[in-house]
């Protein structure tokens, strides 16, 4: 079974890679936004899973978190970090690709801001770069 990072869990690490208290950083967010894209990976109706693998899912969180900025600033930082904490809770690893650098994942979380990456592009990122259970 799947599991979800919550609202705390997302502010906890959030507010670690933005150096200010989670309760300082979550109250200041745009809840609606920052829950939306938290469920987002669960999203399904009986049985039927939208997002049916970990690189899927772990696409619609980081997707939604970038485009969608619940938060005043750090968004991509918070993803990104929310990705590796999200896979790790569920048993994967982020195990990176060669040729991948800082640079390198900079740039795709500043053009997935921008709406310059897919979802689906992402996904097939994601699972390029992940280790475990799939």
């Amino acid at each position: 079974m799947t599991k979800h990072l919550s609202m705390e869990e997302y502010g906890t690490i959030a507010a670690q890679v933005l150096a200010v208290p989670t309760q300082d950083l979550l109250a200041t967010c745009d809840t609606v936004a920052l829950l939306a894209a938290l469920e987002a990976p669960a999203a399904g109706i009986d049985g039927y899973a939208v997002y049916p693998t970990m690189a899927a899912k772990a696409s619609a969180l980081v997707y939604r978190l970038c485009r969608t900025r619940p938060l005043l600033d750090g968004n991509q930082r918070a993803a990104l970090m929310a990705l590796y904490e999200y896979l790790d809770l569920n048993g994967y690893q982020w195990t990176g690709h060669p040729g991948d650098d800082t640079d390198n994942v900079v740039t795709l979380l500043k053009e997935l801001a921008a709406g310059i990456v897919t979802e689906k592009e992402l996904t097939e990122w994601i699972s390029a770069r992940i280790g475990g259970l799939e």
